[in-house]
């Protein structure tokens, strides 16, 4: 008998993980992407800073 993958408990346990792991990272791809054309995305420790030229 063949049981699909994604009806495991385990392969639900580790999808759910990796969602709640990477799901920071999808809203700071959106922020980015959002941002005017004309500014610059600055690196800091603290994450990123978005600096608009005037």
């Amino acid at each position: 008998m063949f049981i699909p993958i994604w009806t495991s408990p385990f392969f639900l346990i580790l999808l759910s993980v990796h969602i709640g792991m990477s799901y920071p990272n999808f809203i700071q791809v959106n922020r980015v992407r959002k941002c005017p054309k004309n500014c610059y995305v600055e690196d800091a420790k603290s994450g990123f800073s978005i600096l608009i030229a005037e």
